[in-house]
């Protein structure tokens, strides 16, 4: 890192995004059932065009999410 100024603009890419998630229900009643829900995403994108070497030719990207569901 030189500090440079990244002058390159414009570039862009494809991406691909899969995942998949559960939701469970629980014995919880508060007015509304109440269940609980996981879900695992995995992305794709075209590498960012940067001032220094990053390594490979993808970047990619994996999100853990969860939640509360109230089911009604």
């Amino acid at each position: 890192m030189d500090g440079t100024r990244n002058t390159t603009r414009g570039t862009s890419g494809g991406a691909l995004q899969f995942g998949g998630g559960v939701d469970i229900r629980t014995p919880i009643k508060v007015l509304f059932p109440i269940g609980l829900r996981g879900e695992v995403r995995d992305l794709y994108t075209a590498k960012p065009n940067y001032n220094v070497s990053t390594g490979g030719g993808v970047q990619h990207n994996v999100v853990l999410s969860g939640g509360i569901v109230l089911h009604f």
